[in-house]
């Protein structure tokens, strides 16, 4: 696995914690937001479209009101009774017709281009925008008399749809004129669609729909009733199929985001006009992206924002972290010097934390692996020592043995032979006799003495059998009872293990045969699942074991890191008059 040091492992997870929390903070704030201006914005809109419709359905009202006005007036029911008996020239030259100033008035307040009164039998009388009079226009015959249709079923009056007349867009507005026998004609008021585009298409700062919204009418067969924003010539032609437009006309009203008639994505508020014999659609709209820019703005400085908190967290994780891992970094220096041989290394920290705890632990950790490898250097010296005085007195031993037993032995050889006389026969022949005898006790010497060095029964036929012979030996040589009792020992141990058991059970033999003046000896070797056990037991005098250790003899010392050698422990216990066990324990 790659490397990566505390100090980078910090400043990440610190990076990482603040951009995490940046980003969480940022998204909701972002979002939080960006809802707060989708329903304010909304919000804008409803309230533009509301008012729009009420200063609709207020013109609508006024100018039904001036046609009821007209229609209820003594002159026009005058002039429908001549225009039905034909007394067209009366009516040119008539006066009062129709109420000449009041029809002035109407036309110069800008919310009519012409004034009608129409016949039940079909005749139509037209007052200009110019007070000229016109009667029977086969033109507006032909429009009055389904007009007078659909007024006789309303009975009230009732507004035509948007038409082109002469390149301009017009509508009607019909009230009737009745007597005692009922209706008996109508008044149509011509109005142009100048008064409704300045209602609806205000681009005054404060309208509340800022560069891109605009507030229309649609008409139920899908075509702009007002003028747009954007495109020119858009009445009655521009087709509006939109899902606001659509939802409006089956008698929804709300709010949604939606593709508009240009294919841009705007927030759109919706309804129908709620005014009798029209079935329009009033809109207010405003493209997305002006209505997100402020929010837009927003997230550009969340961003930029974070960019430089970002920038900050990494210089304080860095700063914070070098801090933080120096004194780390420093204890690492100094494991790896110590790892090196070198015991003095720099540590000037100063930490009043758990690092200047772990510090001062270090410290004396390092005095203490001070002394311990002190000590050792004396322990691996004093073992070596012994080694090496374990091998002169070996030496020694076999110097003495060789000198005392093999050189005399063949001394005396040599001296009978030299005693070997040729002329007497019989004594030559004796002399020879009792030099193959002693031949025969230096060959069996240098059998014990190799079976002292290395036991040929060990190697051959394992530790048992070596165990077996010894105790046979000292039973059969010292006349003390010396009894060996095996369990379960596996033969397939390793051969250091074999030698190291056979060694110590010799050496305690020996000074058991040597000090304890024991009459009886009990050698067990037993064998678990993970131990193999070698215990002596002798019913001798017994010895103090504090002050044997300390003496000059090697043999306890030999037996104590032999057991060591093999990860083993051995147990001396003995006091003076009770004998001595000795228990030895090997894993498996």
């Amino acid at each position: 696995m790659r490397y990566i040091s505390i100090r980078d492992k910090l400043i990440l997870n610190y990076v990482i914690i603040g951009m995490i929390t940046i980003f969480v903070i940022g998204t909701f704030s972002y979002y939080t937001a960006r809802k707060a201006i989708f329903n304010r914005t909304f919000d804008q809109l409803n309230s533009v479209r509301v008012f729009k419709c009420e200063q609709l359905e207020n013109f609508f009202l006024e100018r039904t009101r001036d046609a009821k006005l007209l229609a209820s007036s003594e002159d026009s029911r005058m002039i429908l009774q001549k225009l039905t008996k034909g007394n067209y020239p009366e009516i040119r030259s008539g006066k009062p017709h129709f109420n000449q100033r009041l029809v002035e008035y109407y036309i110069n307040i800008g919310y009519y281009n012409n004034i009608y009164l129409y016949g039940a039998k079909g005749d139509v009388l037209h007052y200009s925008d110019s007070l000229q009079i016109i009667i029977n226009d086969p033109t507006d015959k032909h429009i009055f008399k389904r007009l007078f249709e659909r007024l006789r079923a309303n009975d009230q009056f009732i507004f035509s749809d948007l038409i082109k007349k002469n390149k301009e867009s017009i509508m009607y507005l019909c009230t009737p004129i009745r007597d005692k026998s009922g209706i008996r004609g109508m008044v149509a008021l011509e109005i142009p669609i100048t008064p409704l585009n300045k209602i609806m298409h205000d681009n005054t700062p404060k309208n509340g729909l800022g560069k891109s919204g605009e507030s229309y009418l649609v008409g139920e067969d899908l075509l702009m009733r007002s003028k747009s924003r954007f495109i020119d010539n858009s009445v009655l032609s521009t087709k509006v199929e939109t899902k606001a437009v659509l939802s409006a006309l089956e008698g929804n009203a709300g709010t949604d985001i939606i593709m508009d008639y240009r294919n841009i994505e705007v927030l759109s508020s919706y309804s129908k006009l709620g005014f009798p014999g029209l079935n329009w659609v009033i809109l207010a709209e405003i493209d997305t992206t002006e209505a997100l820019q402020s929010i837009s703005d927003i997230r550009n400085s969340i961003l930029m924002i974070s960019t430089l908190i970002a920038l900050l967290l990494f210089i304080y994780a860095f700063i914070a972290s070098t801090r933080f891992t120096s004194p780390i970094i420093k204890l690492k220096t100094a494991t790896l010097k110590i790892g090196e041989g070198d015991f003095n290394p720099a540590l000037d920290i100063k930490s009043n934390d758990e690092i200047g705890e772990l510090v001062v632990s270090f410290r004396k950790m390092l005095e203490q692996l001070k002394k311990m490898t002190g000590e050792l250097k004396k322990e691996r010296f004093r073992r070596l020592r012994s080694v090496i005085d374990g091998q002169e007195i070996e030496r020694q031993r076999l110097s003495r043995e060789l000198h005392d037993g093999l050189g005399q032995q063949l001394i005396a050889l040599k001296l009978k032979m030299e005693n070997i006389k040729r002329d007497d026969q019989e004594q030559a022949h004796k002399i020879i006799m009792e030099v193959k005898d002693q031949v025969d006790l230096t060959i069996e010497e240098i059998k014990r003495m190799s079976n002292n060095l290395m036991p040929v029964v060990l190697t051959e036929f394992g530790i048992v059998n070596a165990i077996s012979d010894l105790c046979d030996n000292i039973s059969d040589t010292l006349k003390i009872n010396v009894k060996f009792i095996k369990r379960d020992v596996d033969e397939n141990m390793n051969k250091k293990t074999k030698t190291y058991i056979y060694r110590i059970t010799q050496e305690a033999l020996n000074n058991a045969v040597k000090y304890s003046e024991a009459q009886n000896l009990f050698v067990y070797l037993i064998q678990s699942s993970e131990y193999i056990t070698l215990r002596i037991h002798d019913d001798g005098k017994g010895f103090d074991f504090k002050t044997a250790i300390k003496g000059p003899g090697t043999g306890l010392k030999n037996m104590q890191e032999r057991a060591g050698i093999l990860q083993g422990s051995i147990d001396i216990n003995s006091k003076t008059g009770e004998g001595t066990l000795i228990v030895l324990n090997i894993p498996v």
